[in-house]
């Protein structure tokens, strides 16, 4: 629809363009003759309307009188004709205008549709095990021991990253109780995850008011205790990824689990089972052997 338009409104242009030089060499023509005068071109005149000439009839008395009047009236005419062709000129060059800014403007915002949905594609790669890992618009702050701080996917060494490191989320609801998870999705390797993901850290029943700081209360359980990032040699960067999630309640009765078994844990599963919703903040780092 939109290349049809543009099409007719292009050939009108473009008829408007050759009617305007035909208008011009016949210009020239009736100024040669002595039709009209060289002084006042075609498009500074005013021509005559039919009733001006029929409201106002010759009298010709002769025959070179009369071929006067009539030469008069058809240059007048043709004038009209071309004040009509450079009127659709005017008007087709602004529509021309209109719609190739708004092609250009709804080709900008297909573009950036087709970058956004490539780039979200990207983020829930199948490997996420149903999360996405990144950073949200309000990430968690992360700081180890060791002075380094997490931010969106950073690259840390094992040995910084050895010790568990503070955590705060500015965005939690004071009342509210989160639990916090961090995980290696890319376990033995990024292009091989049969044993992803890796559950490096559970922490629930987080008050918001404590998590603003960092400073987990006694009402806070540890689930499962941290573990450092320990890529295996040859397996390329790992994805560390730390998410807060909200719990349906300030604190939730937990069930114990294996801490020697933390390869493929069901996190889906483990969020599924507490009533636990999606994930309110985010952040990763990258490490390799």
């Amino acid at each position: 629809m939109y290349i049809a338009i543009f099409s007719i409104v292009q050939w009108t242009f473009v008829g408007g363009i050759c009617s305007l030089a035909w208008c011009d060499l016949k210009t020239n023509m009736l100024v040669n003759s002595g039709s009209i005068s060289q002084e006042r071109p075609w498009h500074m005149m005013r021509p005559r309307s039919d009733s001006e000439y029929s409201e106002t009839p010759l009298r010709v008395f002769g025959t070179e009188e009369a071929e006067e009047a009539e030469a008069e009236a058809d240059s007048h005419k043709g004038l009209r004709r071309c004040n009509n062709g450079r009127l659709i000129v005017i008007i087709s060059a602004v529509f021309l205008g209109l719609i190739i800014v708004v092609g250009s403007i709804i080709g900008f915002l297909q573009f950036t549709d087709i970058f956004e949905v490539k780039t979200e594609q990207k983020e829930t790669h199948p490997d996420s095990h149903g999360i996405v890992y990144n950073c949200t618009a309000v990430p968690l702050k992360i700081y180890f021991p060791s002075g380094d701080q997490v931010h969106c996917g950073n690259e840390l060494s094992k040995a910084n990253a050895s010790t568990a490191p503070n955590v705060t989320f500015p965005a939690a609801e004071p009342s509210t109780g989160y639990l916090l998870v961090m995980l290696d999705p890319d376990a033995p390797s990024r292009q091989e995850p049969t044993r992803a993901p890796v559950r490096h850290w559970l922490v629930g029943n987080i008050i918001g008011s404590e998590f603003h700081v960092g400073s987990f209360g006694n009402a806070s359980v540890t689930i499962s205790p941290y573990r450092g990032p320990g890529p295996p040699n040859g397996t390329g960067l790992h994805r560390y990824g730390f998410f807060a999630f909200a719990q349906p309640t300030p604190t939730l009765a937990f069930d114990p689990l294996n801490i020697s078994l933390i390869t493929n844990f069901d996190v889906v599963g483990f969020l599924e089972h507490y009533g636990i919703g999606s994930v309110a903040s985010s952040n990763y780092f990258t490490s390799q052997f």
